[in-house]
C-alpha cells in the first residue's frame, strides 16, 4: 500500500495580548520555535501589526484556528482570549497544546480540568521548549484523527449510543476504543 504523504501541520499560536516586554520575548520565541521547527503558523497575530477593529480582530484569529491542525496555547499568564479561543478549537475537534512557563505558575485548576484528548497542559523552560514541541506534537500526529464512513444497522447504532452515553464520550470515541484493544489483543 502506498504511504501516505505527511502534509506539514498548521498550528495556531493562541497568546494573551503582549503587554510586557518579558511577555513579548516568550511569545517571539515561541512563533519562532514553531517556524523553526518547519510547521506553518496559520495566523501570525504577533507580526501583524495592523490596528484592527475587535470584530476583525475576532475574524481573524477564527480564520486561523479553523485553518490550524493544532493550537498552542500559552497559558501561563492568564487571559479571556486564550481561553475562549481554546474553546473555539476545542469545539471544532482541533487539538490543543496549553504550554506553561515553569517557575513562573501553572494552568488554572479550570484549565487542568478540562483536560482530555483535545487538550494537554505541557510545563516548558527556553531551555526544553523544543523537546517538548517535538513530543506533543508528535503525539498528536500519532493519534491524528482520520474520518471514514460507518455505516451500522439500528441495533448496533442503539448499542452504541447507549454504551457512549454511560461512559460519557463519544460513538466516534467509543469505537476507536474497541478498535485500539482489538488491535492490542491481536497482537
Amino acid at each position: 500500500m502506498p504511504k501516505k504523504l505527511e502534509k506539514k501541520l498548521q498550528i495556531y499560536f493562541s497568546a494573551p495580548s503582549i503587554k510586557t516586554k518579558e511577555q513579548e520575548e516568550v511569545f517571539l520565541f515561541i512563533r519562532n520555535t514553531i517556524n523553526n521547527l518547519g510547521y506553518g503558523i496559520t495566523y501570525d497575530w504577533i507580526a501583524d501589526k495592523t490596528k484592527d477593529t475587535p470584530k476583525c480582530l475576532f475574524q481573524k484569529a477564527v480564520g486561523g484556528i479553523n485553518l490550524a491542525d493544532v493550537i498552542i496555547a500559552e497559558v501561563t499568564f492568564p487571559s479571556t482570549g486564550v481561553g475562549q479561543q481554546i474553546a473555539i478549537a476545542k469545539g471544532k475537534k482541533i487539538p490543543v497544546i496549553a504550554l506553561f512557563l515553569e517557575n513562573i505558575g501553572a494552568p488554572s485548576r479550570f484549565t487542568l480540568g478540562s483536560e482530555n484528548d483535545l487538550l494537554k497542559t505541557v510545563c516548558y523552560s527556553k531551555a526544553n521548549l523544543v523537546s517538548v514541541l517535538e513530543k506533543a506534537l508528535s503525539e498528536i500526529r500519532k493519534n491524528r484523527f482520520e474520518r471514514f464512513n460507518f455505516i451500522s444497522t439500528p441495533e448496533i447504532n442503539i448499542a452504541l449510543e447507549s454504551k457512549s452515553h454511560k461512559l460519557g464520550i463519544t460513538r466516534s470515541q467509543l469505537l476507536r476504543h474497541i478498535v485500539k484493544d482489538w488491535m492490542d489483543k491481536k497482537e
